[in-house]
This record gives structure tokens, C-alpha cells and sequence, in this order.
């Protein structure tokens, strides 16, 4: 899977564009890789979106606001996803393969074929991994829609403040994730960069209203379910209550269940449970992960500790939950469109992400996408793999970025320093020698020192 180019017309901040994507990746080798730069605001998500709405409308049909041209790989094809007038045109080696209209509303049968034809043209998969405020990016299909879902978005404005156990994605990623041996190896790849290993244990918990609440000690458990039975039964109920009791009576069944399970506990504390556990557990489960039981996150070993996943620190988690994400939602031919992946990363691993994602993308033949303002992200790559967008115009980067400093980052047009500088500099100019000399020495060796120095210098030659 590999883009080609993309041809959009005016959209939102951005004006028509026109751009072909890395013909030779010189550096990294791999699977193809494309880091999005400029300031906040600049339509780094519009296009991001754009991409992610093409990819996923051909499959549901879905309008867009937008026309939109774009080439790509697949299958040693060339393939080419035409949208304008509210019409779709699929190509193949620049032949006409389906053509179909937006909004089209189809019987169940005609369902079906479309998913097939899909399918045939490219049934990879669009992962996001963003921060979405406002509905920029689109949601993956409803439970009861025909066909087949090409997207899962792991939104992350959603994990911010968010009780982990009550988050199912993370249960079914986890659950994803146990069922391929080959993520769990490219996991520890990934881990081993950031220094964790996977210690081969999941943090499980029961919901408390299974565990703790709803059920009293002196009841025998046939008590408990026919007085279940008996709510259902009872002509004085409304149908929300009616519903509220069965929704108890699958409780019991569940608790039941629980209580002649030698591998679980039934209490509300985290349990640590080995993988293989988990796995059986999940497939006997299946109906209630993610509602009544959850999967915490992954056991970890850090520094030869062994750590659960709740005695990681708050960023940790966040790390590890979104790029376990991500891994467990990887397919082959996937597009992957990350926003700000250095966010809440220390500077060694604001280094080692992106190498680290992309040899598993490059596993899964993947194309992996970014968004970022960190240098530390960019220098991974050559310029040939970095697009700046600027007033919603959408050009290649002609300077080097390949190993870049954050002065050769500023020279793309990411000014990082000068607020700070001229506060810096309005300072400097109401000292006193000493209290300048004293400052100088205290900045690092930048070009503004450089300047300052030199009139230092020059203010005090004789003195």
C-alpha cells in the first residue's frame, strides 16, 4: 500500500492542491512514511481527514463536502479513487473498475455486491490515532450496517480523563492483540525501544455491581436468580423496568458463571492473569468483555521490575494504551494516520516512536502518516517524506531534515524561540555588565548568544 498522489480542490483552509508523494524513499527503507509540519491551524488535520473520509466513503457511500483524486498502490496496481458531483469512480491500471453515486441508497443484496467490489478494489484498513474535537475525522460503520468496516479510530480525546475500565476499545484491542503472535512480537520491539518488556500478564477487573453490590450474602444463588425471574414476570412492571430486570438476570447468569471459575476472582480489584488465561477467558467471555469484565492493560517489566499496569505513571499508560492501540488494530495495506505522536513523550522516546512505528507499519506493508511540530520527530526522516502546509498550500520540503537540529528545523519556517528571545533580549538591554555577562553564560551555544555575545564584546572591548 502505497499513495502516489493526491489532487484536492478548495477545502476548508485548504486551496487546490496538487501534489505526487515520495517516489524513492531514500531514508527510511521500509514501507512508505509522510510527517505533515507547520504551526497549529495550518490544515495538517484537513488533509488527514480528507484522506481518512476517501478511504472509508467508497465503502459506506457516504457524501462528502469535497472533491478529491487520489493514486495509490495496491497489489502491484495502480489504483485511483475519483470523487466529484457526489459520484465515485474506482480505477485499476487507469481503467474504469466501478463507478457508483454518494448517498445511494441500496437493497441488501446490492449491499452485498458493493462490499464485494470494495473489497476486491482494496480491502485494507484506515487506523487513526487523533485528537478529535469536532467531527473532522469519520466513525466506523454501525453495529447492523452490511459489509465489511475499513476504519477503527482510536480517538483520544476520549482518554483523557477516562476511567480505563470503563474504555472497551482497549479491552478489544488487548483481546486483538493476544490473538496475533506476530504484534505481540513487533509489541516487544516497540516496548524494548521505550524500555518496558511485556511480561506475558494482563490486569483484569470485574465490574462491581457483578462483584460486590447488587447480590446479598444471605441469598443462596437460586434465590438470586429467581427473584431476578420473578421482576421479569411481574405485570405491575414498565417495560424499562421489565428491561432493567432482564438486564440483572443476565448478571446473575454472568455471576453464576464467575463463581465456579477457578481462574477468577470474584471481587473488583485488578487480577493479574498470563496471557494464554486471558485468551480462553475472552473466547468463553466473549458476550461480556468489554461491559462486565475489562481488560486493564498489559503487564509490563520495567528495569527488571515487574509492574502491573496500574503501578505505571499516568503517561506511561497513555503511552501504552495508545500505541497497543494501534499495533493491535494493525492490518496488512493499512493506512495509519497518527496526529502529534511525540505528545506527552520525553525527548528520548520523542526519538524513538516513530522509528519504532514504522518497522511494524513496514511489517504490515503499511503506509504510516504524521503530524507533528517536534524536530526530534522530523529528523528521523528525509525530506522527501516530509510535507509543510502553508496558507493551505501543500509543498514537499526542498530543505535537508534528515538528522536536523532545532535550527535546522526553524529554517523550514517553525519558529520556536522568538517570543522567548525577545523577551530574552528586552532583558538583556536593562542590565548592568555583570548581570549580562552572567546571562550569557547561562544560554546555550544558539545564534541569538552568538549575536548578543558579539555585541557584548564590542559595548565592553576597551573595559
Amino acid at each position: 500500500m502505497k499513495i502516489i498522489q493526491i489532487k484536492i480542490n478548495e477545502y476548508k483552509i485548504l486551496k487546490n492542491n496538487s501534489f505526487k508523494l515520495n517516489g524513492k524513499q531514500l531514508f527510511p527503507k521500509g514501507a512508505q512514511i509522510l510527517g505533515l509540519i507547520w504551526p497549529n491551524g495550518s490544515g495538517k488535520t484537513t488533509l488527514c481527514s480528507m484522506i481518512s473520509w476517501i478511504f472509508q466513503s467508497i465503502s459506506t457511500r457516504t457524501d462528502l463536502d469535497f472533491d478529491i483524486h487520489i493514486k495509490f498502490e495496491f497489489n502491484n496496481d495502480l489504483r485511483e479513487i475519483i470523487y466529484k458531483d457526489n459520484t465515485f469512480e474506482l480505477l485499476i491500471n487507469c481503467e474504469l473498475y466501478y463507478k457508483f453515486k454518494s448517498g445511494s441508497r441500496l437493497n441488501k443484496k446490492d449491499k452485498e455486491i458493493h462490499n464485494d467490489k470494495i473489497n476486491v478494489f482494496w480491502n485494507g484498513k484506515i487506523l487513526l490515532s487523533t485528537f478529535e474535537t469536532n467531527w473532522e475525522y469519520p466513525n466506523e460503520k454501525p453495529y447492523n450496517y452490511i459489509g465489511d468496516d475499513h476504519l477503527t479510530k482510536y480517538d483520544l480525546a476520549g482518554l483523557y480523563g477516562k476511567n480505563s475500565y470503563s474504555y472497551p476499545s482497549i479491552t478489544n484491542g488487548i483481546i486483538r492483540f493476544l490473538k496475533n503472535s506476530s504484534k505481540q512480537n513487533i509489541a516487544n520491539i516497540f516496548l524494548e525501544q521505550m524500555w518496558f518488556q511485556l511480561s506475558g500478564y494482563i490486569d483484569l477487573k470485574i465490574v462491581r455491581n457483578i462483584a460486590d453490590i447488587i447480590y446479598e450474602p444471605s441469598l443462596s444463588d437460586e434465590d438470586k436468580f429467581w427473584l431476578t425471574k420473578e421482576c421479569i414476570n411481574s405485570r405491575h412492571y414498565t417495560p424499562e423496568k421489565v428491561r432493567e430486570a432482564k438486564k440483572k438476570e443476565k448478571e446473575v447468569t454472568l455471576y453464576n458463571k464467575l463463581l465456579n471459575d477457578s481462574r477468577l476472582r470474584l471481587d473488583s480489584d485488578s487480577q493479574s492473569l498470563s496471557f494464554s488465561d486471558v485468551l480462553n477467558i475472552s473466547n468463553e467471555y466473549s458476550e461480556y468483555m468489554g461491559k462486565y469484565i475489562f481488560l486493564n492493560g498489559l503487564g509490563l517489566i520495567k528495569d527488571d521490575v515487574n509492574l502491573s499496569f496500574e503501578e505505571l505513571s499516568s503517561w506511561e499508560k497513555f503511552l501504552i494504551i495508545r500505541y497497543i492501540s494501534i499495533l493491535s488494530g494493525l492490518e496488512k495495506d493499512s493506512i495509519v494516520i497518527i496526529e502529534e505522536p511525540e505528545n506527552h513523550l520525553n525527548p528520548k522516546w520523542r526519538e524513538l516512536v516513530i522509528p519504532a512505528l514504522h518497522k511494524a507499519t513496514t511489517e504490515f506493508n503499511s503506509t504510516l502518516i504524521f503530524t507533528t511540530h517536534d524536530y526530534r520527530i522530523i529528523r528521523y526522516l528525509h525530506n522527501n517524506c516530509v510535507l509543510k502546509i502553508s496558507k493551505g498550500v501543500i509543498n514537499k520540503v526542498a530543505e535537508p531534515t534528515l538528522l536536523c537540529d532545532e535550527f535546522d528545523f526553524e529554517s523550514i519556517g517553525e519558529k520556536t524561540l522568538p517570543f522567548v528571545y525577545k523577551e530574552l533580549k528586552e532583558t538583556y538591554y536593562t542590565m548592568e555588565k555583570k548581570e549580562k555577562a552572567e546571562l550569557l553564560n547561562a544560554m546555550c551555544n544558539v545564534e541569538e548568544k552568538i549575536f548578543l555575545r558579539k555585541q557584548f564584546l564590542e559595548n565592553y572591548e576597551n573595559n
